[in-house]
């Protein structure tokens, strides 16, 4: 695909793994909202790895998830998962 330009329709996309979810704009939305919920240390690590061309920019995403996982968010996760609830993650 990305060395050949080819188009993806939204039916090739989902057969293939690309979409995680089928439907309209509000699906997407869902989605967005259910993103947002996550933890943010975590996601901003997980972004802080797209495009990365250089080797040497590693060392950004690898600081990156070392914070997430040194983070108070890495143990209200974990409480939160043993307590049945919902995580409260606050980004630091």
């Amino acid at each position: 695909m990305t060395l050949t330009a080819a188009v993806l329709t939204a039916e090739d996309a989902w057969r293939l793994g690309f979409a995680q979810v089928r439907g309209d704009l509000a699906a997407a939305q869902s989605l967005a909202a259910a993103a947002a919920t996550l933890a943010p240390l975590t996601q901003s690590g997980t972004k802080s790895g797209f495009g990365i061309t250089d080797p040497l920019q590693l060392s950004r995403y690898e600081a990156a998830f070392a914070t997430a996982w040194a983070s108070d968010d890495l143990r209200e996760g974990r409480t939160a998962f043993t307590e049945r609830r919902a995580p409260h993650f606050e980004g630091h």
